[in-house]
């Protein structure tokens, strides 16, 4: 007879470096939230293969599918409870369920004081992971009470990622993180405006002039601002297209802007206009004073009546015009927060 042991072929939990709890009222991901949800992934410390979200509490059809179109998700929440129901049987029952089928190492949470946690955080500490609440906010109810400043929030996590000492005061519970703004990373350096033309690729207008682009200009133009865009994660765009909108980049810092705002108020908002030689929005920012470039993609213009230095014909020169306004350092509380989460 051959023994069998049980526990060899009961399925084993499947590790994620983080979990990130989700809930009805979330930031993000749906359109109208003053935060992303998934503000940490970062995609190169934290990113698709490392991270799993939580669902802790029923949420939208839509809010579900613009999430599980992007991460890997599991769904935990309680249907047919009343959020405000210490039902703790139930908790420690779902949260059972969830830690034989994932084993994270670190879990993180906001917004997440209510008393119900201590149930999950329990288990999940029995299983080897640490967990992590973060402050999204700096208004909270401590600051407005001084002197007497106490803790008014009790909690029971690992570790408090906090912004300030006024905020150490005022949490109670696990080692303390001051790392400052968490969310001041993400404030972009540099904003710039980027504009295209309305003349075609090197077609015939009506009256039989040939338009000035190779074919391939507009493409290469848009091509290359993506990758400059990709290269600056400090860098926003305020793209106003005179034809058809580009195909819109996988970022969240590329916005097409509608045909009614006039190119004057986007040129004002900018810290550098980039527009395709030799159309106008670029002249008429450098004579209001502001830092603006023409973009030749196909290097046909390097002969031009223009003083040098106002016209990049490479995407090297593009790139080096927005280093030398953004930069270099895009550390900051978020990215010290992702190291904690990944060492």
């Amino acid at each position: 007879m051959i023994a069998i042991n049980e526990s060899t072929c009961m399925p084993q939990p499947e590790p994620v470096q983080v979990a990130f709890r989700v809930y009805a009222s979330d930031w993000g991901l749906r359109g109208h939230g003053s935060r992303q949800i998934d503000w940490l992934v970062d995609g190169k410390l934290l990113h698709h293969d490392n991270v799993l979200f939580v669902i802790d509490q029923p949420i939208s059809k839509e809010y579900y599918k613009a999430l599980s179109a992007k991460y890997r998700v599991y769904d935990a929440s309680y249907y047919g409870l009343r959020w405000l129901e210490r039902i703790s049987y139930a908790d420690e029952e779902r949260w059972t369920r969830f830690l034989s089928q994932w084993r994270p190492k670190h879990w993180v949470s906001y917004n997440d004081f209510h008393p119900r946690h201590k149930v999950r955080n329990r288990l999940l500490k029995r299983a080897g992971c640490q967990t992590w609440y973060y402050s999204h906010s700096v208004n909270l109810p401590h600051i407005y009470s001084q002197p007497d400043y106490e803790p008014w929030l009790h909690l029971e996590y690992d570790h408090l990622v906090l912004w300030n000492q006024l905020d150490a005061i005022a949490f109670d519970g696990g080692q303390q993180h001051l790392l400052g703004p968490l969310f001041a990373s993400a404030i972009p350096d540099c904003v710039i405006a980027v504009f295209d033309t309305s003349f075609g690729d090197g077609s015939t207008t009506p009256d039989g002039t040939i338009e000035p682009y190779r074919m391939g200009t507009e493409e290469k133009f848009h091509d290359d601002l993506r990758t400059v865009l990709a290269n600056h994660p400090n860098v926003m765009m305020l793209f106003k297209p005179k034809n058809m909108p580009p195909r819109r980049p996988d970022c969240p810092r590329f916005f097409v802007l509608p045909n009614w705002i006039d190119p004057a108020y986007v040129i004002g908002c900018a810290d550098l206009t980039i527009s395709l030689a030799f159309t106008s929005p670029t002249a008429e920012a450098l004579a209001a004073g502001k830092k603006a470039l023409w973009y030749d993609p196909l290097c046909q213009f390097r002969v031009n009546p223009y003083p040098k230095g106002v016209t990049a014909h490479t995407l090297e020169d593009l790139d080096h015009a927005v280093s030398k306004l953004t930069r270099q350092d895009c550390g900051g509380p978020a990215q010290r927060f992702r190291e904690l989460l990944t060492t």
